[in-house]
């Protein structure tokens, strides 16, 4: 999408750097996976690899932006394990009605 207005990609060649990128991200550590989707956008279309590299940056950037806002939204119960939804008990309440009386067996 971030490349649109550079070139047209085939819609077959995005989808095969797409998921040859997340299957990439499966099998190597450090996010190797978009590494791998820019060098085939790259071989597959006319658009240079720096400028997927670029793009996959955008990307990361875009993503950055729209997380900071939904950590914001965390409420600060959740965050120390205080987080009651829809009425749930307290943490030492959990449970109660399975626990059988002490001294039985």
């Amino acid at each position: 999408m971030v490349l649109q207005p550079i070139a047209k990609i085939p819609y077959v060649q995005s989808v095969i750097a797409i998921y040859v990128g997340f299957f990439t991200n499966e099998l190597f550590p450090l996010r190797a996976g978009e590494l791998v989707r820019c060098f085939l956008l790259s071989k597959s279309t006319e658009i240079p690899l720096s400028v997927t590299f670029a793009s996959a940056l955008i990307e990361r950037i875009f993503d950055g932006i729209w997380l900071l806002p939904g950590e914001g939204q965390c409420p600060a119960g959740f965050l120390d394990g205080e987080f009651h939804h829809d009425g749930a008990a307290a943490p030492e309440q959990r449970g109660a009605a399975w626990r059988m009386p002490s001294g039985s067996r």
